[in-house]
């Protein structure tokens, strides 16, 4: 008897706990209503109070969410929704969250992040790219490199490093896997080429050159220096191209 007293007093302590207070999980779940895809909202029939930080929430989504979300949890005001990525918390997403997907969502002090999965199959980050090293003698245009990328991808940023200080301009041409290489026939830039026009190093997500951001799996992709300003031993450009 006193021992069924004992499990009877621990389960009505878990269930205390879940309910409220910091670094618990909110008892029930809620079920968001609001028929939206950037703002959520809904209420947990035992109310958990304000939020503290390592509080913790099962949600279940109504809809899919069509960019950055908010949860508001028995109107104690929207929090951001975010998930962390390479150490630092980032804004959901379209698709991130599904219709009807249950969602852990745990307070840090400012958002509420994501602890469960998310609905997005998380994006591989790959890249290609050419280095043209002159080693003492200043580099000379007209030069090509050529590789084959063994997946398909999609353009999505590029670099230019180049040393010392210069000004230089790349192209990029792709043919599909087969028996030739590219030529200046097969580029996938328009105008202006890809370029950097002072100092070492420059980072851009403008695709605007682009005629084409699709590479296909085994594409052999030929890059081409086509200027450079009379100063850099070294250049180099690298894409990030993600599946």
């Amino acid at each position: 008897m006193k021992k069924a007293f004992i499990i009877l007093l621990l389960v009505a302590w878990v269930s205390t706990a879940s309910a409220q207070g910091p670094g618990t999980r909110s008892a029930g779940g809620c079920v968001a209503s609001s028929n939206s895809g950037t703002t959520y909202t809904c209420n947990f029939t035992v109310d958990p109070g304000n939020y503290v930080t390592h509080q913790a929430y099962f949600v279940t989504a109504d809809v899919a969410n069509t960019g950055a979300v908010t949860w508001n949890v028995n109107n104690h005001g929207a929090k951001s929704v975010v998930k962390m990525i390479g150490g630092a918390t980032t804004a959901l997403v379209a698709n991130d969250i599904r219709a009807g997907q249950e969602l852990l969502l745990v307070y840090d002090g400012a958002n509420l992040q994501v602890l469960s999965g998310i609905g997005n199959i998380p994006v591989a980050v790959h890249g290609f790219g050419a280095s043209f090293d002159g080693g003492v003698a200043v580099l000379t245009a007209g030069k090509t490199v050529y590789t084959t990328v063994p997946y398909a991808c999609a353009i999505k940023a590029w670099n230019i490093t180049v040393s010392p200080a210069d000004t230089a301009t790349f192209d990029i041409w792709r043919l599909a896997t087969g028996a030739a290489i590219p030529t200046l026939a097969n580029t996938v830039l328009g105008t202006p080429w890809l370029a950097i026009s002072t100092g070492t190093s420059v980072h851009s997500t403008t695709l605007s050159a682009f005629t084409s951001t699709a590479i296909a799996a085994n594409d052999i992709i030929g890059i081409n220096l086509k200027s450079i300003g009379g100063a850099a031993t070294y250049a180099n450009l690298s894409v990030e191209c993600d599946q």
